[in-house]
């Protein structure tokens, strides 16, 4: 998650200035995340096989694990491919508001992030709902943003190209939010039924 969050900042910064060298190198490190979800696909079959009996359905858990880390690597790449391509492509970087904007919401995600880190080091999981409701503000705080590009699109807005980011960069953030909220409710559930 650490990097996820990483991720995302690097590339908001990069846009805010448009620089490329700054955009390869958060693109490798992607690769990197993608390479760690891979080696965990890729051993699936032997901590299955490695099971006891009683905790066969950890395995299922363990799936929905990496299916739920790839959504958040798979919307933290689409981001950087996007603003990648924009910035190759010598189109002008976000405007002022649109960068602010989008450093708020990741301000508030690395802030919500950093507690995730929190629950997962101290093994906290009965403190998961409180961050899944800070997720569920996030997500409108993103709503209101891309009410607000409309607004500025039809009144001020001059370039079709910073306007296709940006509302790409605020959809797949929401998709980021939504996965992430996804892999909570599932250490939340599964905490609940271990209480039991």
């Amino acid at each position: 998650m650490e990097q996820t969050i990483a991720f995302v900042l690097g590339v908001l910064a990069v846009l805010a200035i448009a620089g490329v060298v700054s955009m390869f190198k958060t693109s490798l490190q992607i690769k990197d995340l993608y390479t760690e979800i891979e080696d965990l696909q890729n051993n699936i079959f032997y901590f299955i096989k490695n099971l006891d009996e009683s905790s066969v359905s950890a395995s299922t858990f363990y799936i929905d694990v990496i299916g739920d880390l790839q959504d958040i690597a798979q919307s933290v790449g689409f981001i950087s491919k996007v603003s990648h391509k924009h910035i190759h492509n010598n189109h002008q970087g976000l405007k002022v508001n649109q960068a602010k904007e989008l450093k708020e919401i990741s301000e508030k995600l690395n802030h919500l992030f950093g507690k995730m880190r929190d629950i997962f080091d101290t093994r906290s999981f009965d403190k998961i709902g409180a961050i899944i409701e800070e997720k569920k503000e996030l997500l409108k705080d993103v709503s209101k943003f891309a009410q607000k590009q409309v607004e500025r699109t039809r009144t001020t807005e001059s370039s079709p190209k910073n306007t296709t980011l940006y509302f790409s960069i605020l959809l797949e953030t929401e998709d980021l939010i939504k996965a992430t909220m996804s892999l909570l409710e599932l250490y939340a559930t599964k905490n609940k039924q271990k209480l039991k």
